[in-house]
C-alpha cells in the first residue's frame, strides 16, 4: 500500500511538473487579437509611456495616435498603446494588467483602465470554457471571482455551481488541459496564420493598437449597427437612463475592493500611476464611481454622462448601441486627451 501511495504522490508530481512547464511556452490565446497585442506590447514596451487597457469600447473607441497628436498640440509628450480588446471583463483586465507591469516596461507612467463590474457570471455559456477563460483563471483571479461569488444575492445552489465552475476552469489552467493542439500550432505555425498575425501585427503598429469599428466587419457588429439604425429608439431610452444608473447602488458581487486595491498596489510598486476612464457606454457605471466616492479609485474620469457629453451619444457618432463609429471615436479622444491635458498630464508638467 505505501508503495502504491508513493508512486501515486511521484505521479502527480510528474504530471503537474509536465503541466507547469508546459504552461510556461503555452502561447495567449488569438480570440480577439488578444495574442497580437501582448505579443507586439512585450517586444515594444520600452517604447510606450502609457497603456489604455479595457474591452472592445477602448480598442474602437480610444484613438490613440489622434490622443498623442492632441496632447503633442497642447505641449504634452505621450506615446500611448491601445490594449483594448474585446470582451476583456474586469477579471481578465485585472490579469492582463498585472501581466503587463510584470514586464517592467522602461519607460511606461500611465495606465488607463476602463475597469468594470466583477461580476463572476460568464457573460455567454459558450464561452465559459473558451481557452481565454481558462487562461486567465489563475489561482490569484480564482479567488477574486470567488469571493465575488460569495457575496452574490442569489440561492446557494447557483452560487455552487458557479463556484465549481470557477474552480474547473483553475483546474483546467493548472494541468494545461487541451492545450497540446495550441501549443503546437505555436512550434509548426502555419503559412496562413503566419500571415494572419502578421497582418494583425501591421495594423497594431500603424495604429497603436486602435482600430476603429467602421473598419471590422464582423457579423454580431454589422448586425447591431443595422439594428441601430433602423430603429434607435431602444438606445434612447436606454441613454436616457444611464445617470440615473450610475447613482444607483451596486450589486455587492461587483464592487472587489480587495482586487481594486492590489491593483493599486501593483502599479505603485512599478512606478506606474492608475487611472480609471468610464467610457461613454450604454448604461451606468455605479461601481466604479462607488469605488471613486470611498477613495479606492483615487483617479477617475467619468464620461459616462449623456447630459455632459451629449455628441457622443448620438446615434450618428455611434457604429452600434455599445461603440462608437470612427467619428464618435475622434470625438471622444479629443475631449479625452482635452481631459488628460487639464486634469492630469499638465499638472505633471
Amino acid at each position: 500500500m505505501r508503495g502504491i501511495f508513493k508512486q501515486t504522490i511521484l505521479g502527480a508530481i510528474g504530471f503537474f511538473g509536465a503541466a507547469a512547464v508546459m504552461r510556461g511556452v503555452i502561447p495567449w490565446p488569438v480570440e480577439y487579437g488578444l495574442q497580437a497585442k501582448w505579443e507586439y506590447f512585450r517586444e515594444h514596451k520600452d517604447e510606450f509611456d502609457a497603456v489604455f487597457l479595457g474591452t472592445s469600447r477602448v480598442f474602437r473607441g480610444v484613438d490613440t495616435p489622434l490622443i498623442d497628436a492632441e496632447l503633442a498640440r497642447r505641449g504634452i509628450r505621450l506615446h500611448s498603446f491601445n490594449f483594448g480588446v474585446a470582451g476583456m471583463r474586469a477579471f481578465e483586465q485585472d490579469f492582463v494588467l498585472h501581466r503587463l507591469l510584470g514586464l517592467e516596461p522602461a519607460h511606461l507612467e500611465w495606465v488607463f483602465m476602463e475597469g468594470g463590474p466583477w461580476t463572476p457570471r460568464f457573460k455567454h455559456p459558450s464561452l465559459t470554457y473558451s481557452s481565454r477563460s481558462v487562461f486567465w483563471h489563475t489561482p490569484r483571479q480564482t479567488l477574486q471571482a470567488l469571493e465575488s461569488v460569495h457575496r452574490m444575492d442569489a440561492s446557494l445552489s447557483e452560487r455552487l455551481k458557479l463556484a465549481a465552475t470557477h474552480l474547473d476552469l483553475m483546474l483546467w489552467r493548472l494541468c494545461s488541459y487541451g492545450q497540446g493542439r495550441t501549443l503546437a500550432r505555436k512550434l509548426l505555425l502555419h503559412g496562413a496564420d503566419a500571415a494572419r498575425l502578421a497582418n494583425t501585427m501591421a495594423i497594431i503598429d500603424e495604429q497603436q493598437g486602435y482600430q476603429s469599428g467602421d473598419q471590422y466587419t464582423g457579423r454580431d457588429l454589422m448586425k447591431g449597427r443595422e439594428d441601430l439604425r433602423e430603429d434607435p429608439s431602444d438606445f434612447e431610452a436606454q441613454v436616457a437612463r444611464i445617470e440615473a444608473e450610475n447613482e444607483a447602488f451596486p450589486a455587492p458581487e461587483t464592487v472587489n475592493r480587495r482586487a481594486v486595491r492590489g491593483q493599486y498596489e501593483a502599479a505603485s510598486e512599478h512606478g506606474v500611476e492608475l487611472v480609471y476612464v468610464v467610457d461613454p457606454g450604454y448604461e451606468g457605471a455605479p461601481e466604479r464611481l462607488l469605488l471613486h466616492r470611498e477613495g479606492e479609485i483615487p483617479l477617475l474620469l467619468n464620461f459616462n454622462r449623456p447630459s455632459l457629453y451629449p455628441e457622443l451619444y448620438d446615434v450618428r457618432n455611434r457604429f452600434d448601441e455599445k461603440h462608437l463609429n470612427q467619428h464618435g471615436a475622434e470625438a471622444f479622444s479629443r475631449i479625452l486627451a482635452a481631459t488628460l491635458a487639464e486634469e492630469i498630464l499638465g499638472k505633471r508638467e
